[in-house]
């Protein structure tokens, strides 16, 4: 993520080299890849109980993800930041799976899950109108692997594909040498976690892992086009835009607990890493 933020702030650098810009936001962008996929895809794991039929899990809550970039033109600067994620959540289940009332556990309790959320991103460079809320959609599945009751712990996997509207990270007109330059993204994700909890009386302590799957469809506008655009590599458009498909794979891993404060309702904390980059997290959940 630091390199998406360089990409806002420090683009203007390059401006005297047509081709070296071109090179530069194709790294770039290869680096933010992943990055994106835990940003949107990633979200909070809670704990690993599913609902099955007749139940369902519903949440709010809200993902602090923290970066840190240094500044190319000193070595000794650095900045740090966070960065928030809104998001509703439902889970309603669909199958009970195979129960063994003898020692009260299920397996392969099963809930589809759908997600709807918002990504704060700034407005494009030189635009100057602050934050822009994009929303973005999950659905997927959640798998109940193990419901060990009383007795054992509740382990979960879950898939999820993400979907989220092209962005435009960057648009600016520089007067001085007649050109002007943009950005866009259009990510999608496919989200594989896996969790573990055991609710321990009023505390249910929970741990998870996942893996996110990126592809991010980019569009870049150089004007006037370099001679790069006009050859037509990396898939140029009648309309002097670029267009570059890259595909990135990033790792999560989270750590918890829910308080069961009241009967069914429950307030959720939780940290943990999405690349390598730190996040904090709270919601509250209604399990019924």
């Amino acid at each position: 993520m630091k390199k998406l933020v360089l990409l806002f702030i420090f683009l203007f650098s390059f401006l005297n080299l047509f081709g070296q810009i071109e090179e530069d936001i194709e790294i770039l962008l290869n680096d933010i890849s992943g990055d994106f996929g835990g940003l949107i895809g990633g979200g909070k794991l809670s704990s690993a109980w599913t609902p099955g039929i007749g139940h369902f899990s519903a949440s709010a809550g809200v993902n602090l993800l923290v970066f840190e970039f240094n500044d190319p033109r000193n070595e000794n600067a650095s900045s740090r930041f966070g960065l928030p994620v809104c998001y509703g959540e439902l889970q309603l289940g669909i199958f009970n799976g195979k129960e063994v009332p003898l020692i009260g556990v299920s397996f392969f309790r099963t809930a589809i899950i759908g997600r709807y959320g918002y990504l704060p991103i700034p407005e494009p460079v030189g635009d100057n109108t602050g934050i822009k809320n994009i929303p973005f959609w999950s659905v997927g599945l959640k798998i109940g692997t193990l419901q060990g009751g009383l007795l054992y712990p509740d382990i979960s996997l879950s898939v999820l594909y993400t979907g989220i509207s092209r962005v435009t990270l960057f648009s600016e007109n520089i007067s001085a040498v007649d050109t002007s330059i943009s950005v866009s993204v259009a990510p999608s994700v496919i989200s594989l976690n896996t969790n573990i909890s055991k609710r321990l009386f009023f505390v249910t302590p929970y741990i998870g892992a996942g893996v996110n799957f990126t592809k991010l469809n980019s569009r870049y506008l150089i004007n006037p086009p370099s001679s790069k655009s006009n050859n037509g590599s990396s898939g140029s458009t009648d309309d002097n835009s670029t267009e570059l498909e890259v595909s990135n794979t990033s790792f999560t891993w989270k750590t918890g607990i829910e308080l069961s404060l009241i009967p069914f309702l429950n307030i959720d904390i939780e940290t943990g890493m999405v690349g390598n980059n730190w996040t904090v997290g709270t919601g509250v959940r209604l399990n019924m």
